[in-house]
């Protein structure tokens, strides 16, 4: 039985006519997506970003552990509340490993609806077949959606995005340079992200990039979990312990570390429901406040 704060679990399912209802815990703020969708057009706030990361990180490494594979991590699939939770969903997406080899070969069915975020090695559909690692690539499209607030290849044709996959491009953020004009403008660095690649500050980069100095370590993230060969990339564990998230860990435990409420004004969490017949209930309702859940069919 899944047990982990970080991934969504139910209270109770029971079936009625032809209908399965579930009870799910309330997550007030929604999903990434709307709130993408309903204000930061742009791209979440930084550090929300960074705490959403760090969260879906922490999930992906449980559910690893347990030999499943997500299988749909997007932004839509990621609930905030205003307690400072995060909590990765979709879980009817999701693929237990067989135990002897680890590899899947299944080829899941939503696998065109989510083609941005889809892996190369499930789009080939060799005798290969895929890994945990297929959420790391997943995880990097969704990184570059929080923080842009556009998905990757977004308008292109399904074949198009097929063939960018498989020939390994990368997407890049409007903000992340790697211009090669000027070579004394670039410094080596001996440093790096945990057994990453050896970084390379660009002193002539972007403003963004000279102002947020984490942000150069957060596009090395990136580029780590969308490499074309599966083998390349770090899987969740490694990321946990890389140099940005340990840093994100780090101002968490900050007594001025801004709460979702502040990074997220000015929208508002969710405080009541309108039901069918037009009343309305509370959030604070004995209703739902017992363990705030509320009915939802699957």
């Amino acid at each position: 039985m899944i047990d982990c704060p970080g991934v969504l679990s139910f209270y109770h399912s029971f079936v009625k006519d032809e209908y399965i209802f579930t009870f799910f815990p309330l997550y007030n703020y929604g999903s990434c997506y709307d709130l993408l969708s309903s204000e930061f057009h742009h791209g979440l706030p930084i550090q929300l970003v960074a705490v959403v990361i760090r969260s879906t990180i922490l999930a992906l490494e449980y559910l690893h552990d347990f030999g499943i594979i997500h299988r749909a991590v997007k932004a839509s699939h990621i609930l905030l509340n205003s307690c400072g939770n995060v909590c990765l969903s979709g879980l009817s997406y999701s693929l237990l490993l067989p135990k002897e080899n680890q590899i899947a070969y299944d080829y899941p069915k939503h696998a065109v609806q989510m083609l941005p975020w889809v892996s190369p090695e499930i789009l080939q559909q060799n005798v290969k077949g895929y890994t945990y690692l297929t959420d790391i690539y997943s995880l990097g499209i969704t990184i570059f959606e929080l923080v842009s607030g556009t998905v990757p290849f977004h308008g292109m044709k399904p074949t198009e995005i097929l063939l960018q996959k498989l020939c390994g491009v990368v997407p890049q953020f409007p903000d992340y340079s790697k211009s090669l004009d000027s070579q004394s403008d670039i410094v080596i660095s001996q440093s790096s992200l945990d057994g990453f690649e050896n970084d390379t500050e660009y002193t002539t980069a972007a403003p963004i990039l000279q102002k947020h100095k984490r942000i150069k370590h957060l596009h090395q993230l990136v580029d780590a979990c969308l490499q074309l060969d599966p083998s390349a990339r770090p899987s969740a564990y490694q990321l946990h312990y890389c140099l940005y998230i340990r840093h994100v860990k780090r101002k968490q435990k900050e007594k001025d570390f801004p709460s979702f409420t502040t990074m997220l004004n000015p929208l508002e969490p969710v405080t009541k429901f309108i039901p069918a017949d037009g009343s309305y209930l509370e959030s604070n309702s004995p209703t739902i406040v017992s363990n705030e859940a509320w009915l939802f069919p699957s």
